[in-house]
Formats: C-alpha cells, structure tokens, sequence
C-alpha cells in the first residue's frame, strides 16, 4: 500500500487522476484520528466516465464510483455535501445513505 497526500472533497470532481497510471480518485469516506473524513482517498474500480443520473451497470462505470438502482433504474451518483454537489439538483439531492448507521452523504434520486 502506498500512501499519499489527498485534500477534502464535496464530490469526485474535486480530486484528481493519478498522472503515472491515469487511474481517476474518488471522494470517499477515509478514517482519520478516529473519526471519519470525506476526502479523495479511493481509486476508482473501472473506466469512472460517467456522470451523476447517466445509466451504469457498475459502480466501475461512474466518476463518483457509486451505481444506485432505484425504481427499477441504475444511475451513477457521488458524495455530497449539498444538493448542488448533485448537479442536478432538480432530479437528485444529497442525502445520508438509507438504512444504513453511516451520515456519508451521497447524490439520491429524488
């Protein structure tokens, strides 16, 4: 495991591609000092082109690295830290992650 430096982060907008292996990092949740920061401390796990609503089959698919069904539709989402970190805000909103004990938040449908 090699460490590096990462910054905060809203969204996986803000975080940047590692230049040696054009690999794309992703906004995540990263323990720190016992609690738990959002900052760009993950690799993506595919190609990660697609935007927050595009359709996605995986979570490999999506910039923000997460493939949510709901309604019977699976659409590419990302961490949050307001509704305007959703792009677009008429359609998704930043909301904890249902059922689940985390406060992460992360682009829903709405």
């Amino acid at each position: 495991d090699v460490k590096r430096c990462s910054a905060p982060c809203c969204s996986s907008d803000q975080c940047e591609e590692l230049p040696a292996k054009g690999t794309r990092v992703l906004c995540a949740q990263v323990p720190r000092g016992g609690a738990t920061v959002r900052a760009c401390g993950a690799l993506a796990g595919g190609p990660a082109t697609k935007e927050i609503g595009e359709e996605c089959t995986g979570d490999g698919d999506c910039r923000g690295g997460l493939c949510l069904t709901a309604d019977g539709r699976s659409r590419c989402s990302d961490a949050c830290c307001s509704d305007q970190s959703c792009k677009d805000p008429g359609s998704f909103g930043c909301r904890p992650e249902p059922f689940s004990m985390s406060l992460a938040l992360r682009c829903e449908p709405k």
